[in-house]
């Protein structure tokens, strides 16, 4: 089953649209990151042009990403935004694609250009101060910056007598 069929026939007479969305299931909802997870569905909004053997596609694509932060473990959710997307796809050659019932099927290549705009290290803010000492939840403040291994030793104290 194709989750984005784009059809060649049609697609050689006229640009075609493609709106919708693909199911968090035909995506990839085991990232191998037990940090992030695909729950919700894409979204895409493409034109498909015919260009000499090949397709062009534009438009404009989005993956929430369900993620941990890797700093203090808070829940939050990642936007993939891939606001202008293109994609030249040929159709005749070792690179082409298969092909099935006059179609291709778009949506490996929208799912593998999505995961490239993950995250590493997935961050609740850039800013995050990671857990408290205690490892019971994030800190609240932000700690006063760290400059090492040896900066628990500035902030002993000496009695000058």
């Amino acid at each position: 089953m194709m989750s984005i069929p784009l059809n060649l026939v049609r697609l050689r007479k006229d640009p075609q649209h493609l709106c919708g969305e693909v199911p968090a299931a035909d995506l990839a909802p085991d990232l191998g990151d037990e940090l992030m997870q695909i729950s919700e569905p894409m979204s895409y909004d493409l034109t498909a042009e015919w260009m000499d053997g090949a397709a062009l596609i534009r438009g404009h694509v989005t993956l929430p990403v369900d993620c941990e932060c890797s700093r203090c473990l808070t829940p939050f959710q990642h936007l993939v935004d891939l606001d202008d997307y293109a994609l030249h796809l040929p159709l005749t050659g070792e690179e082409a694609p298969p092909v099935q019932d006059d179609c291709v099927d778009l949506t490996p290549f929208l799912r593998e250009d999505s995961l490239l705009g993950l995250p590493q290290h997935p961050l609740c803010r850039s800013d995050c101060p990671g857990l408290s000492s205690d490892g019971a939840g994030p800190l609240k403040s932000d700690p006063a910056p760290e400059t090492g291994v040896w900066s628990q030793l500035d902030r002993l104290k000496f009695d000058k007598e």
